[in-house]
């Protein structure tokens, strides 16, 4: 992986931890898809305290909109999981 994908990745992971301070961990990978014509997906894994959540997302044209995609679903899934939750105090 070249240092501008893991820039962008680390990023990233840095603005889900901050719009949810509870994430303990979060990974990506980049996988490209070789069916003949060139197509990324990525997938994550983020950690919560209680919980884990494996985001794969839809394969994309270019690995910036893979990306994209991905860690659009991780936040929409981390928006519902935290909708879900109770909420203590």
């Amino acid at each position: 992986m070249d240092a501008a994908l893991q820039n962008a990745i680390a990023l990233a992971c840095s603005r889900l931890r901050k719009a949810f301070p509870e994430l303990r961990g979060c990974e990506a990978a980049v996988d490209g898809i070789g069916d003949g014509r060139p197509r990324f997906s990525v997938r994550m894994d983020l950690r919560l305290p209680e919980s884990q959540l494996l985001v794969c997302g839809a394969p994309a044209a270019s690995v910036e909109d893979a990306l994209e995609v991905a860690f659009d679903d991780a936040r929409r899934r981390l928006e519902a999981k935290a909708r879900l939750s109770p909420r203590s105090g």
